[in-house]
Order: structure tokens, then sequence, then C-alpha cells
């Protein structure tokens, strides 16, 4: 495809500048089945209805610690599921890793680099875990690696050992309803990073078609 060229703009309008990419024919088809797949995700009732996860926990004196989070919609959440695999797992096209070092590659300047790397700490979690502190002994009951095991013992696969393991990190967590909620409440925040991820391509869309011709971003990302 041709070069996409824009204009990278301060949200004060005090700052300009002209840029140019080339992106290679079979990565923008790649950009193109990334965002096919991402509007299917988007039309799953899960997200139209913003459902989420939540993390709730109940403490008494009579009682030990528990989690108490509200029934989830098992009917949404396996449809989203089914949408989601695209992105979560490595060896599908459209893997959100693969499309973010495709972008942070051909988009080649700090305004660019600097807003999907924090997409990337957005899906990797890295966002989400801070300030929030686990059992020594534990993974992170909010990290990749927990949610992809709860996803192949319960959802994609029936493995075993990926329950075992991950039932151990959840703890008490892991009583309520196989530890969905909890897990929900991580996925929801991988949904939206690939949301914001498939808005720049659909940006870089409007800007091959012509219906788009600038970016704002921060003044001191500007020469």
């Amino acid at each position: 495809m041709p070069d996409l060229q824009a204009t990278l703009r301060s949200y004060d309008d005090a700052k300009s500048e002209h840029v140019a990419f080339t992106i290679p024919h079979e990565e923008w088809a790649l950009l193109l089945s990334f965002h096919q797949e991402a509007e299917r995700l988007r039309s799953t009732r899960f997200v139209q209805e913003q459902q989420g996860g939540q993390i709730a926990v109940t403490l008494s004196v009579h009682q030990a610690i528990r989690s108490a989070a509200k029934q989830v919609d098992k009917k949404a959440v396996g449809a989203m599921l089914l949408k989601l695999r695209p992105f979560v797992l490595e060896n599908e096209r459209t893997f959100f890793h693969k499309v973010k070092n495709l972008l942070k590659r051909r988009l080649d300047h700090r305004a660019f680099r600097m807003h999907i790397d924090l997409l990337d700490d957005a899906f990797s979690l890295r966002t989400l875990q801070r300030g929030i502190r686990v059992p020594s002994g534990r993974r992170h009951l909010l990290s990749v690696p927990v949610v992809m095991d709860w996803l192949n013992a319960y959802e994609y696969h029936r493995d075993p050992d990926k329950k075992k393991a991950v039932t151990h990190d959840l703890g008490f967590f892991g009583l309520d309803q196989n530890g969905m909620p909890v897990i929900l409440f991580a996925l929801t925040e991988m949904i939206q990073s690939v949301l914001d991820l498939d808005g720049l391509v659909e940006t870089l869309i409007e800007l091959q078609s012509g219906n788009r011709t600038e970016f704002r971003c921060p003044p001191g990302l500007l020469a």
C-alpha cells in the first residue's frame, strides 16, 4: 500500500509535525484482520453491556474471609471468550503482541510508541497490578499467566495441571464460581486494551481512505 502521511498536532495547537509511514501489503492485511476480529469482540453482549468482572470479599468474625461476587452471566461470557481467542492465544494470526509489535515498528515516532507502550502495559496487566500485593509463594492473581491458565483449565481446554496451578494462585477467590469473577476483572482490562489498539488501527484505516489527516498528542512529544 502507499505511504501513510499525516500531521501530528499538539492538543494546544502550539506544535505540529508531518509524519509518513510505510506499511507493507501483507502487514496491512493483518491490521485489517485485527480490526475485523476486534469488531466481532466489540459486538458481544458482554462488551456492549459493559458486564466486566469484580473482586469482592466479605469479612466476618464468625466466618473465614471469602469471595462474594455477583453471579456471572455465563452465556455472555462464553460468547465473549470465543471472540477473545484471536487476541490472547500466541499461535493466532491476530495475537495482541504480534499486532502491537508491528505497529510499534512501523509507526516510528515517540508519540505512537508511547501510546502503544501504555496499551501494552494494560494488556499485560502491569497497570492493574500496581499497588496490589499477593501472598508469598503465589503468582499474582491479576496476571496474564494466571488468566491464561484459568482459560485453559475451564474454558478453552480442560487441562487438570492448569486447574491445579490456578486454584493455588487464586486462593479463596477460586472458590467463588471457580474464580471467574476475578478472572473477568483482569480480562476486562485486556479487552479494553485490544479495543484501544483497534482504535489506532481504525484511525490508520481512516487515514489511508482520506477521511482523516491528523493525530492529536501531548505537546511534549513533538519536536
